[in-house]
């Protein structure tokens, strides 16, 4: 399951619900292109920087190229979209933010994933269920 918040959350969502719940499969990041937790692809990424730091990496790359990394399915159509990312990580080279950006017919659509507590024990909880619109078929 998937729990989203934020300017996305549907029109059709009563007063109070600031959640939406899907019932779709995801990956590790549901609305990140990139999974970075992949070493395969953590690897692939870091080759790609055309502008590297000890603590940033930037570059840009064809989503296409990507899916032969990821080995996942996609819509014909996304293969030559381009997406740019900056990659920044911690002291102790951890990844710490993730953002990624690209142009869909006339907008921009950007995605900003942080990572913190690496090594520590994590607790998710779902919101309130009274908090949620549920999309679920």
């Amino acid at each position: 399951m998937q729990y989203l918040s934020g300017d996305r959350l549907s029109s059709l969502a009563d007063e109070g619900e600031t959640w939406s719940v899907s019932g779709m499969p995801t990956d590790a990041f549901a609305e990140q292109p990139i999974n970075v937790l992949k070493p395969r692809v953590l690897s692939w990424l870091l080759k790609t920087a055309s502008s590297k730091t000890s603590r940033e990496y930037r570059g840009s790359f064809l989503y296409g190229e990507l899916m032969k990394v990821e080995g996942g399915t996609y819509l014909k159509p996304w293969e030559k979209a381009k997406f740019t990312f900056r990659l920044e990580l911690d002291k102790r080279q951890r990844i710490i933010r993730l953002v990624t950006s690209t142009e869909l017919k006339g907008n921009t659509n950007t995605t900003d994933t942080r990572l913190s507590g690496w090594g520590s024990d994590v607790k998710i909880t779902a919101p309130p269920a009274a908090e949620v619109y549920d999309t679920r078929l």
